[in-house]
């Protein structure tokens, strides 16, 4: 169990995952709430795709009396999610569309749906595109707008730029096969870079269920990066698992491309990749604790997190920019970009476009960028984000430049913000610092059925009269507007 953020932990043991209920986005998660000061917890199932409950309403408390009838349920998608055609259905209707020409071809932007000349009645009132080329329908991505208010996906597409450098770091290496996870505009550029001599064989695995209206099962899975969940059951997983067992290639043939929502848990996408190489180690002569060739994208500020995770992980200089991204990246500060990347590649192998301003350190054995200086004292490039960052002899590290040393917390903090020493350490339920509350001996749950009880009493009707309900309701925290 590893800590989390707003006290909830979230359990990652392999028999709690395997013992799990199911939701619609697969397999949930087992999280923990613990209070500040008190020494009960509550442990609860949710959805690993999603924490807004209106996308995805299942939530189970592990002491529910219903629990084990819940564990059995094939939860359905909610409506608003659901999607009018199978897989198969959306390739037959594919390839009717490819037959038609362009004026006779129509996209509802409202439905991310394909439409035919006889089905613009059915979305009347909705936003339709008519005439769609060739090209277009080989590049979803400049059709399908982007559900950046949609918590489960968190689309952000990649600029030009990007794309070109991942393409080009491809290319340079020499990989003859990439897995694309929630990048379809990275699988979406190979596919169609006819100059390139060598293009490598791809598949992505994306939650969007709309990408299956342009590719097959053979190109396309749509998948649960939080729970290694298939949506297409033993007939998706198996295309995935040739893909990555394929003995016309090598397994370091393979690179993994991996851009989570930036919301999402680090442990998860760390188990994930590690589940990944599980699989790919299978029939394979290879180490099977070395993960494969990998890179992640996701905040500079997660560094920390994803070298405990995964410590043969680096963080490289590049900064990862998004078109359809407003606090992500701004035209007007270059240094606002806060992405970068995450990988198990040699730093010293990972050449950084010149043209960008990035340049070799010989001493660091790794490229960097304009404003990140070599630290004499560190003996290292320290400069994470913004200006260059300076050394202070008191905390023997570097801080950004706006920083300045505060007596009383004995550390660099920004200008009258010191925290008094009142930063979170040691446990939160008995207050000792030798451990964290997840392993603190005082630490007990929720009594059987208290949580239970108060569910099955509300199921039951009972009436908002009672005392005890009153009570209750009182004391529960209220709903943030």
């Amino acid at each position: 169990m590893n800590d989390g953020a707003f006290g909830v932990d979230v359990c990652l043991d392999v028999e709690t995952i395997k013992s799990a209920p199911h939701c619609a986005h697969g397999p949930t998660l087992l999280f923990e709430r613990f209070v500040k000061g008190k020494k009960l917890s509550r442990r609860y199932y949710a959805c690993s795709a999603t924490r807004d409950r209106k996308l995805c309403s299942f939530y189970c408390l592990v002491d529910d009396k219903h629990f084990g009838q819940k564990s059995r349920i094939d939860i359905k998608e909610d409506d608003r999610t659901s999607f009018p055609y199978s897989h198969d259905e959306c390739l037959e209707r594919l390839k009717k569309m490819r037959s038609l020409k362009s004026r006779d071809r129509h996209l509802c932007r409202t439905c991310g749906l394909l439409l035919l000349s006889d089905e613009i009645d059915d979305h009347r009132g909705h936003r339709i595109q008519t005439a769609i080329e060739d090209c277009q329908l080989q590049t979803p991505t400049t059709l399908l707008e982007p559900l950046i208010n949609n918590q489960t996906n968190a689309q952000f597409l990649f600029t030009d730029k990007t794309v070109k450098f991942l393409k080009d770091l491809i290319q340079k290496m020499r990989f003859k096969r990439v897995l694309c996870i929630g990048t379809p505009r990275l699988f979406e550029s190979i596919l169609q870079d006819h100059r390139s001599q060598i293009i490598p064989k791809c598949l992505l695995l994306d939650i969007d269920r709309r990408f299956e209206q342009f590719y097959d099962g053979q190109q396309f899975c749509r998948y649960n990066m939080f729970n290694h969940h298939f949506f297409g059951g033993p007939d998706s997983y198996n295309v995935y698992i040739r893909f990555l067992q394929d003995p016309s290639f090598s397994p370091d043939d393979l690179l993994i491309v991996v851009d989570p929502p930036f919301g999402g848990l680090v442990q998860l996408i760390a188990l994930t990749l590690k589940r990944i190489n599980q699989e790919v180690s299978i029939g394979q002569n290879r180490d099977s604790e070395r993960i494969p060739n990998t890179i992640w994208l996701f905040p500079y500020y997660m560094e920390t997190r994803i070298l405990k995770a995964l410590p043969m992980f680096s963080m490289l200089d590049y900064k990862v920019e998004y078109k359809n991204s407003v606090h992500l990246r701004k035209k007007e500060d270059k240094n606002a970009a806060t992405v970068r990347v995450f990988t198990n590649l040699d730093p010293s192998t990972v050449v950084l476009p010149s043209n960008e301003g990035y340049s070799f350190c010989s001493k660091c054995r790794r490229y960097v960028s304009a404003e990140n200086k070599h630290c004499t004292d560190c003996d290292s490039c320290t400069t994470k984000v913004g200006s260059t960052y300076r050394h202070c002899s008191v905390c023997s590290r570097c801080v950004k430049p706006s920083w300045q040393h505060c007596e009383r917390c004995n550390s660099c903090e920004i200008p009258g913000q010191h925290s008094n020493n009142a930063k979170l350490q040691g446990c939160h339920i008995c207050g000792l610092m030798d451990h964290k509350r997840w392993n603190c001996p005082s630490r007990q749950t929720d009594p059987v059925n208290t949580q239970s009880e108060t569910i099955e009493r509300k199921r039951k009707g009972e009436k908002n009269g009672s005392k005890d309900f009153k009570q209750m309701q009182t004391n529960r925290p209220k709903r943030r507007k």
